[in-house]
Formats: C-alpha cells, structure tokens, sequence
C-alpha cells in the first residue's frame, strides 16, 4: 500500500502523557477539593479526640479537685473510697477498651458524611459531662456540704455515678451502631438455564 502512511495511527509516549490547559485546570480543582476533603477529616478527628478526653478527665477531676483545694481540711475517708477508687479505675479501663473497639476502627466507606447516630451519641455525652459539672461545681464546690470526709465521699460518689453513666451510654452506642445494623436482607438469585446467565435481585428487608 503506497498511503500508508496517511491511514496509520500511531500512539506515542508524548500523545499518551500531553496534558491539556483544561487538564491542569481540572488536575487543581481536584487537588483543592482534597484538601477540603482532608480538613474536614481532621476537623472530626479532632473534636473526637477532645471530647474522648474530657470524658476520661472528668471522672479524675472529680476525685482530685478536693484534694487540690482542700488538702488541709480533708480526712482520711479509709477502706469505702479506696473500695471507690479501685471501682472507678476498673470501669474506666473497661470503658477505654470499649469505645477503641467500637469507635476506633477503620471506616466502611471514606465519603464526606454525617454519621447521625455517632453526631447524637457525640452530642448526649457531652450535654451529660456538662451536667454533672454543673451539680458538681453547685452540690460539692459551692454548697455548704460538711468538710472533710462528707466532701470527698461526696465527690468520689459524683465520679462514679458519671463513669456508671458513661457505661451506659456506650451500651445504648452498641445498641444503636451495632446490633440496629444487624437485620436481616434477602436476595433472590435467578439463573436462566438456557445460556446459565445470573441475575441478582435485592429484595431488602422482609
């Protein structure tokens, strides 16, 4: 064939890697997405990482802030607040490994979404924190309770009613992120026995 040359098509590296205007264009609107993408992520992060930590905070708070304020005028509260003590380290560890399995794990899908049930928990948390801080500052910081040994019981009483609560609330989280998920869907498979092509169809719920 003498016109071959005008009826081939050749691919080359420069045709394979040349980039347009409207490429670069669209290359850093992606990249600028992405970070956007990225902050957010963060951001979550972030406020997980400080609410988590004024949960585990606050129940040492309360036991230490009587000590810190009144170390004079305290007694020896004995064998109930050391019972006390041991209780709260106890069910504070317990809860530590509990929200790092439940909540610590790597996501099912990495889209930019509210997860409503973790927002609520979020929220039910920390209005409940903000509670007991509250009783805690009227009932044992500025409330004509006895001195000494009245005061810290009091206190160590507060700290573990909250991790009890605190408990309670990662049951209701398993409950709500968990076992709601675990609810049965069907599928129906139908084979077409002349030519064995499948199709599947999701039936959902029943």
């Amino acid at each position: 064939d003498d016109n071959w040359g005008e009826t081939t098509t050749a691919v080359t590296g420069t045709s394979e890697h040349s980039l347009s205007q409207e490429d670069i264009v669209r290359i850093t609107k992606d990249m600028e997405d992405s970070v956007g993408l990225d902050c957010r992520r963060y951001l979550t992060l972030t406020l997980a990482v400080v609410l988590g930590l004024l949960v585990f905070l606050t129940p040492l708070a309360f036991l230490a802030l009587p000590h810190l304020l009144w170390p004079e005028k305290l007694q020896v509260c004995g064998t109930a607040c050391e019972g006390l003590f041991i209780s709260v380290a106890f069910k504070l560890l317990i809860l530590l490994l509990a929200v790092w399995a439940l909540f610590f794990r790597a996501p099912r899908a990495g889209l930019p979404r509210v997860f409503v049930f973790r927002a609520l928990l979020a929220v039910l948390v920390l209005l409940f924190v903000v509670s007991y801080w509250l009783f805690y500052g009227v009932r044992i910081l500025d409330s004509q309770v006895q001195l000494g040994e009245g005061r810290e019981t009091h206190a160590h009483n507060y700290a573990v009613s909250l991790v009890d609560a605190l408990l309670f609330i990662h049951y209701l989280a398993i409950v709500l992120l968990e076992l709601r998920q675990l609810q049965p869907a069907f599928s129906v498979c139908v084979t077409r026995s002349t030519d064995g092509e499948t199709r599947h169809y999701n039936l959902g719920q029943l």
